[in-house]
């Protein structure tokens, strides 16, 4: 046993060994999963099921709602009531429970009547529109006109904003001269989206939440090609990569 570890070596014996073997997985599958079961690291969220909760207390506890109906057989009913308690006094500060729409959960409505409980809507059930998720998209070099800013000259604003730019900086997006730029609180353009996304970017632009640089790449005059170098009047400049937070309502999954 090395630090909680159970370390096995195979032992050559004469003969079929295989409901040996059998039996060792057996205990150590019994054994690691007690242990997981047991084992509490830091103080996040645990999840799990009223019978992994046995034996454990927590300051705040919600109990969810499904799968909680009413059981064919009474003996069935007492022991899933007994059950939902023990749930219950797994709480030592507070109790949250939920009921879900559409469930007929019998403890909730027993509880509700004998111990006098009123549960609150949640919000989302609320009329009006949906709640929101956001999702994450990458607005990279193939995405982006890469060389936008090495069109500048040295000590232009452009080249100095991209300067002063770090990993976790917030951007926006604008059009300046007709391109769809991204901006930097103070109004600069420090990149430009290429003319072939230019197009869709502009129809997600009404989504965008944030938009949050997570990486700058350095370019070089060199790395231009045919012909294009012609055009460039720095040495080296830089490119931010952008993590994009886009707003869509559950529908439009």
């Amino acid at each position: 046993m090395r630090s909680g570890l159970l370390i096995l070596r195979s032992i050559p014996v004469a003969g079929s060994i295989t409901w040996e073997r059998f039996q060792a997985h057996q205990f150590l599958t019994r054994l690691l999963a007690e242990q997981k079961r047991e084992q509490r690291l830091g103080t996040g969220v645990f999840l799990g099921t009223v019978h992994s909760a046995k034996g454990l207390e927590f300051s705040h506890l919600f109990i969810l709602d499904g799968g909680w109906n009413l059981p064919a057989k009474s003996e069935e009913m007492e022991e899933e009531r007994r059950l939902f308690y023990v749930a219950m006094t797994r709480a030592k500060r507070f109790l949250g429970l939920f009921r879900l729409a559409g469930e007929c959960n019998p403890h909730l409505a027993i509880l509700g009547k004998e111990q006098g409980l009123t549960f609150v809507p949640s919000p989302a059930r609320l009329a009006g529109p949906g709640p929101s998720l956001l999702r994450h998209r990458i607005l990279g070099l193939k995405e982006l006109f890469m060389d936008f800013a090495g069109r500048c000259h040295p000590g232009h604003p452009v080249l100095t904003a991209l300067k002063d730019l770090n990993a976790g900086d917030e951007l926006g997006f604008g059009f300046v001269n007709a391109k769809l730029c991204l901006l930097t609180p103070a109004g600069t353009p420090v990149a430009a989206v290429a003319a072939s996304a230019r197009e869709e970017w502009g129809t997600l632009l009404p989504r965008v939440s944030r938009a949050r640089v997570i990486a700058m790449v350095k370019r070089r005059r060199s790395d231009c090609k045919g012909g294009y170098e012609a055009k460039i009047l720095c040495d080296d400049w830089e490119i931010p990569i952008m993590e994009v937070g886009l707003v869509a309502s559950w529908g439009s999954f």
